[in-house]
């Protein structure tokens, strides 16, 4: 679902809103809150809006700055939209995410700008998925996670498919030693699946 659509955005809210409406829930989870790469969104009403908008024709290249930054403002509009609406009806329901392992990465690659959303407190927390197995390249994320929280909560996630002694427990050594309120475990089943560990 291309969300430089307004009938997908106006949908998903729907569905979203109807979830807040009717159930007595503690929060929304967004997985998959990005464009799979940046040759992705060219639904032929994104392409005409695009177009529209800045007087262009045809469709645009990839590597176009403004058409990447539309993309990425198409996702941010979403997530925007859906946190006023929800906070509006319920105020004590959390909105977060499952967002890039780093966010440079995400807002350049996926046109998930998490940090923005972040920064402008469109969430209430980030779940990054900081899945390695190289303990310095998590703990160098970590030490960015400190500057993307603006005040609202970080949440790194460990992948528990790592192993356990030489990575996993390092890893919620290095979120404590960061000071974040607390982190994730994925996934249940990689637990699951290890012999000796049910």
């Amino acid at each position: 679902l291309d969300p430089g659509v307004p009938a997908v955005e106006d949908y998903l809210i729907t569905v979203f809103m109807d979830i807040v409406n009717r159930y007595d829930v503690d929060g929304l989870n967004l997985d998959y809150i990005r464009y799979p790469a940046t040759n992705w969104g060219y639904n032929p009403v994104s392409v005409a809006r695009f177009n529209a908008e800045y007087g262009r024709t045809g469709n645009p290249s990839s590597s176009d700055t403004t058409w990447q930054n539309w993309r990425r403002d198409q996702i941010t509009n979403l997530v925007k939209r859906l946190y006023l609406e929800m906070k509006a009806v319920k105020p004590l329901v959390k909105l977060n995410a499952d967002v890039w392992n780093s966010a440079s990465t995400g807002n350049a690659s996926y046109f998930q700008n998490w940090d923005n959303w972040m920064l402008n407190h469109w969430m209430d927390f980030a779940h990054t998925m900081s899945y390695t197995s190289t303990n310095s390249t998590f703990d160098s994320w970590c030490a960015a996670y400190v500057g993307n929280q603006h005040g609202r909560h970080v949440y790194p996630l460990v992948s528990v498919a790592n192993s356990i002694t030489g990575n996993v427990l390092p890893q919620i050594d290095s979120v404590r030693a960061y000071g974040f309120s607390g982190l994730g475990l994925y996934s249940y089943q990689s637990i699951v699946d290890k012999p000796g560990l049910q």
